[in-house]
């Protein structure tokens, strides 16, 4: 209804400017009458036959007017009816509009409240098995609690549910089909969840009520359950610590005197005797639990019913197995004191044996001390040696003391090591003879004999070859140490001379400066250059490889509070060679950038300046033959030159006027070019100082020749000349304006085009100034002419100056469009562009991830990082789209048919590298 309200509004609104612009046709009719009244009465035949018609003429006219005063009074009433029935239609929309959203907004918050509960309630719901009592209670409180929440919202949510469903009764037919079913899925929505929830407490109520019962039932079994279980505990426990008394009897028997294994079998008696008292209670005890497992077999589950039949067949086994260990251990006890009386006899003679040997072992104990002790000052003169020389490891007098100390530390080492093989055969006799006495006589020893003679015999075994082998190994290290060493020295050496060279020849590149045509040369010896470094690449790898074994061959000996010189000197080293090499390469990089982009911006410009040179030595070969012309006073000569200048040269003048510009652009983007080397853009500078005078100096010269030229044809022509040649300057603008048609929409082309229409403009703007000039050459001529011919000059400026106005807007409308289509264009073939490069890139590294070598970890943050890219290309994608509807409606005739398969295209090439993408 408002659409229908809203057209008839605007065909009312076409018919009230067509019938305001109804008058002003009858005004110039009628001026067309009066002068036609005027030139009428001159004639008295025609004066006649014009008095016998203008009666009926004026009345026709009284009509006219009369039906279009009632006309536009008509209309006007439609309009005003029509505007008050779309006021009138607007506010019961408005009505309409918050009587829905009201409901809306009810059913949403009562919706909401539901889902909330339903989450709090969903959330605080667990197995009912898992649970304690006290917390099935609190849970069946909680459950009521909520049931009588559910019941108090019950009013609110039937009447919520009841009035929406009046509204959509009531008022259906104003809402949309997407209004209704946003609102019918609402009112589903809330009575779905609110009775699901209401089922829902309910069916957990019961299920907490059941679950309550049965563990009270189960509770009381459990207790008489725990009471088997703890007498059962508790015999378990008591025969526990009956086998450990027995245990420790038992243990004790080959070990004590004669006292007091006499003693150790009263004390088994006794535990017999406490064995025996038991048996009734513990014959009680078993009886009552075989007859509650009886009582209770299908009550208890089976995993209960094994454990509690386990642990009662386990007593019963423990038991019986106590009372035949008490047996057995009476009778150990018994050959135990037999076995006493025997030893007593052989304990004197074993006492002196043990003596000697004790003494030959302090012996050979302390002489390997002492030999320790001498071998650990070796060790440690190696730290203070080296430390001597850590002030000066930074010269080359350090890096020469290190390894004439290190020759030292070894020499000492082998003379030590071969004292302690001198003893090796008087250490063989001493272990031999003290393990001879040890198995001969060792069960005659106490046992702290017997142990301090095995100790003794392991100590002096352990530290002598614990000595010998560290001796060793410590010459072995210290000699592995002196050859890793001089290597390491001697590839640095090279390695140091090769980036002595090198340095001193990148610090020649950086300092040969000169003109721009010396870059090739300075670029190829930069690209040898770096290849060299690169190459140089593998041999500080070597030399760091040749350090890190002096280092890990270092790293073996013991570890010192205090850093070792070697070490420090190595690590200097290596430390001094990577920092040298990384900035090496890092200048080499630097200055290869450089020189490229100087090379770049260099030949870009000396291109264009040959091009624009090459055109300016022509165009002025052609604007001196120009002026030495002599201006004719011929008419149509004169208008000839003129056009020869306009067309051929200043067209061409404004053609050139942006290749100078972006000339003098690349001209400054190169000298603002800071670094070293710097060249020497003195060349550059009066190059394009020498084109910016040679363009301007053509501009002046073709200027003041146009000047010239209109001034002869204005002074050499007549009016009547005037007039048709402003028309036909007109005409071939307008021809011009029409020719001027965007063929395809690209920047380049409509660039182009407005370039054109700049010449356009120029011309526009220099007809003005022809125009104003015949208006005051007619006004001048009107004065002394005849009116006749003062009319029809009249007429033709009226004609001139209205083709003239309307050739100025229609100029003005195209280039406003075309200023506001060449952004649009440019943005075009920037994002597409952007996308086609964007998806190339993404192709060929999805294609990699294909390869065995490929790390999946590296490979997987890469898909990720795509994955986020692709949102951001999604949207320059919908922005394409957008530009081409947009472009569709500018008001020109584009044939955007290859921007739509171009788009299209993208985005069938954007859809299957998602999918490539969610695939890997």
């Amino acid at each position: 209804r408002k659409m229908k309200i809203h057209h008839h509004m605007r065909k009312y609104q076409v018919f009230w400017c067509t019938y305001l612009e109804r008058p002003w046709d009858y005004e110039l009719q009628l001026m067309t009458y009066k002068a036609f009244v005027e030139s009428q009465r001159k004639s008295p035949g025609k004066r006649r036959r014009m008095l016998s018609s203008s009666d009926a003429i004026t009345q026709e006219f009284m009509d006219l007017r009369t039906r279009y005063t009632a006309l536009v009074t008509l209309t006007t009433q439609h309009v005003k009816y029509i505007s008050d029935a779309l006021r009138r239609l607007e506010e019961e929309e408005k009505v309409v509009e918050e009587e829905k959203q009201e409901h809306v907004e009810k059913v949403k918050e009562l919706l909401g409240w539901v889902s909330t509960l339903a989450r709090n309630t969903q959330g605080k719901i667990t197995p009912s098995h898992t649970k304690e009592s006290t917390e099935i209670e609190k849970a069946i409180l909680e459950q009521q609690i909520l049931a009588e929440e559910l019941t108090t919202k019950k009013e609110q949510v039937s009447e919520a549910i009841k009035t929406s469903q009046i509204f959509l009764a009531k008022h259906g037919h104003k809402l949309s089909e997407k209004e209704k079913m946003q609102i019918s899925e609402q009112l589903n929505a809330l009575h779905k969840a609110y009775h699901g929830l209401c089922d829902g407490s309910a069916h957990q109520l019961q299920q907490l009520q059941s679950q309550l019962a049965q563990q009270t039932e189960q509770k009381t079994l459990q207790k008489q359950q725990n009471t088997c279980h703890q007498k059962l505990q508790d015999l378990c426990s008591w025969v526990g610590q009956a086998e450990r008394i027995l245990v420790s009897h038992q243990g004790r028997a080959s070990q004590q005197d004669l006292s007091a294994l006499q003693k150790n079998q009263s004390d088994l008696k006794d535990l017999q005797d406490d064995i025996q008292n038991h048996a009734t209670s513990f014959a009680t005890v078993v009886k009552d639990i075989e007859g509650f497992l009886e009582e209770n077999q299908t009550k208890l589950s089976p995993q209960e019913l094994t454990a509690l039949q386990e642990k009662l067949h386990r007593a019963k086994e423990q038991y019986e197995a106590l009372q035949e260990q008490t047996r057995v251990a009476q009778k150990e006890v018994e050959e135990a004191v037999t076995s006493a009386l025997r030893q007593e006899t052989e304990k004197s003679k074993a006492a002196k044996e043990l003596e000697e040997n004790k003494n030959k072992i302090d012996a050979l104990l302390d002489w390997v001390t002492s030999m320790e002790s001498s071998g650990g000052q070796l060790k440690t003169s190696l730290p203070e040696m080296e430390k001597g020389a850590l002030d000066t490891t930074d010269s080359y007098m350090g890096a020469n003391q290190v390894p004439e100390k290190l020759d030292r530390q070894c020499e000492a080492m082998k003379a030590h090591h071969q004292e302690l093989l001198s003893q090796q055969q008087n250490f063989i006799l001493a272990t031999q003879s003290a393990q001879s006495f040890l198995d001969r006589q060792g069960h005659n020893l106490t046992l702290e004999e017997r142990q301090m003679l095995q100790e003794k015999l392991g100590d002096l075994k352990e530290q002598y070859a614990a000595s010998l082998a560290q001796s060793e190994s410590e010459l072995k290290r210290v000699q592995t140490l002196q050859d890793e060493l001089q290597k390491f020295l001697q590839d640095h050496r090279e390695f140091e001379s090769w980036l002595e060279r090198s340095e001193n020849e990148l610090e020649d590149m950086y300092k040969g400066g000169s003109g721009p045509e010396a870059l090739p040369s300075m670029l190829k010896r930069q690209g040898s250059f770096s290849e060299d470094v690169i190459s140089h690449k593998g041999d500080l790898r070597f030399v760091t490889i040749s350090g890190q074994k002096v280092l890990d061959t270092e790293n073996s000996f013991e570890e010192g509070k205090e850093p070792s010189a070697t070490r420090n000197l190595v690590k200097e080293k290596l430390k001094n060679a990577t920092e040298r090499y990384t900035a090496l390469h890092s200048k080499c990089t630097q200055l290869g950038s450089h020189l490229n982009m100087l090379l770049g911006q260099y030949q870009q410009f000396q291109s264009s300046a040959d091009t624009l040179q090459a055109w300016i030595q022509t165009c002025g070969t052609n604007v001196e033959k120009l002026l030495s012309d002599t201006i004719a006073s011929d008419p149509g000569v004169l208008q000839q030159q003129l056009v020869t200048t306009k067309q051929k040269l200043q067209e061409e003048l404004a053609e050139h006027q942006v290749p100078v510009e972006k000339l003098q652009k690349v001209a400054c983007d190169l000298m603002e070019i800071e670094g070293e080397p710097a060249l020497n853009l003195k060349h550059v500078q009066e190059s394009i100082n020498s084109i910016l005078s040679h363009f301007q100096s053509l501009s002046c010269s073709l200027a003041e020749r146009s000047a010239l030229l209109q001034k002869a044809i204005a002074q050499s022509q007549s009016v009547q000349e005037s007039l048709e040649s402003l028309l036909e300057s007109i005409r071939e603008v307008e021809q011009n304006l029409e020719r001027e048609q965007v063929a395809s929409l690209s920047s380049r082309v409509i660039q182009e085009a407005l370039a054109n229409n700049v010449k356009l403009k120029q011309d526009i703007a220099r007809q003005k100034s022809s125009l104003e000039a015949t208006r005051e050459m007619v006004s001048r001529f009107m004065e002394t002419a005849d009116s006749t011919t003062a009319a029809v000059l009249q007429g033709k400026l009226t004609e001139v100056s209205q083709r003239f106005e309307q050739l100025r807007l229609q100029q003005q409308e195209k280039e406003s469009t075309l200023k506001k289509l060449l952004p649009q264009a440019e943005m075009f073939e920037q994002l597409s562009d952007k996308l086609q490069q964007f998806m190339e890139n993404k192709s060929r590294m999805l294609a990699s991830g294909n390869q065995p070598d490929q790390d999946i970890a590296h490979f997987s943050q890469q898909i990720q990082e795509l994955t986020s890219e692709m949102e951001d290309q999604r949207e320059n994608l919908d922005t394409l789209e957008h530009l081409v509807t947009a472009l569709n409606s500018c008001g020109l005739a584009l044939n955007l048919s290859q921007h739509k398969v171009r788009v299209q295209n993208l985005r069938k090439d954007f859809t299957e590298l998602q999918k490539t993408v969610q695939e890997r």
